[in-house]
């Protein structure tokens, strides 16, 4: 092994990066100079401005998610979407949720990661105003390839809009023997 400078490195490697003096690594900021850094790309944010979430806002109240499961459902291999038409004009609002059948906290928060990376992508562009969605993740969630679970949040959103409703219902009607019929369609 060859000593360079402070650092010991493997015959055959390139040399470490040596830094300029005065330069800090991250920003590319001149240290001590106060100055604006000219060369910031035109899409940095600055210092203390947050990273942009979704632009649609969220559900955050249980009464909401309640409410929204009252509505329209549409089951799908990677997510399972509940809708509800509040009736007002306002902007659509999501929410995301995962129960713990799906695994342990870090599986959970994976799952709910990617549900809103989904929705961050398709609600903008097929959500309709004045309606709440919950998205609720799935085992498969985790696993679906990315462009299939696009997909089914697409073709999800588009169900619960059309008014067709996923779930099999049971009959409310007696036959003639006055026994109840199970399935019907």
């Amino acid at each position: 092994m060859e000593r360079t400078g402070t650092a010991y490195r493997r015959p055959g490697l390139p040399a470490p990066a040596i830094r300029a003096p005065g330069l800090n690594n991250v920003t590319g900021h001149v240290i001590g100079t106060g100055c604006m850094n000219p060369c910031t790309p035109a899409n940095a944010r600055p210092r203390n401005e947050a990273p942009k979430r979704s632009e649609i806002p969220r559900l955050r109240k249980r009464r909401e998610f309640l409410a929204a499961a009252q509505g329209r459902k549409w089951a799908a291999p990677g997510v399972v979407l509940q809708a509800l038409a509040r009736g007002d004009g306002a902007g659509p609002r999501a929410g995301f949720t995962v129960t713990r059948k799906v695994g342990k906290a870090v599986i959970r928060n994976r799952v709910r990661r990617r549900l809103r990376a989904a929705a961050a992508e398709i609600l903008p562009l097929h959500a309709k105003p004045g309606y709440d969605y919950v998205l609720v993740g799935r085992i498969a969630t985790l696993t679906r390839p990315w462009s299939d679970l696009l997909n089914d949040l697409r073709v999800a959103l588009g169900r619960v809009h059309s008014g067709e409703n996923g779930a099999r219902r049971r009959s409310s009607h007696r036959s003639s023997e006055g026994k109840e019929d199970t399935f019907h369609g």
